[in-house]
């Protein structure tokens, strides 16, 4: 009982201290969250369903160097595209 009554206080101040994150498609929906990670994502593989992160890496192809890398709590691809396009053509800016 002692255990369950901690769990339940543990739940409480993370709901308290914790905003509901929002889907980055366009059903812009409420996420489930995660009491461990909050900003990580259950994300669909090949091998069943995972709580991690989408990691990106933006190269440039003339020096063959790493200029942009961010890791997101969310699972699909498509919604990263324009937020690595920005902090890629910030970081080229700084190049020239």
């Amino acid at each position: 009982m002692e255990t369950l009554l901690k769990n339940a206080d543990k739940i409480d101040a993370f709901l308290q201290k914790s905003t509901p994150r929002k889907s980055t498609g366009k059903s812009n929906r409420e996420i489930q969250s995660n009491i461990t990670d909050n900003d990580s994502a259950k994300m669909n593989t090949s091998k069943g369903t995972l709580q991690g992160y989408n990691c990106q890496t933006v190269s440039d192809e003339k020096r063959q160097i790493i200029i942009a890398t961010e890791c997101f709590g969310v699972g699909p691809d498509q919604t990263l595209l324009k937020p690595m396009i920005k902090k890629s053509k910030k970081t080229s800016m700084k190049m020239h």
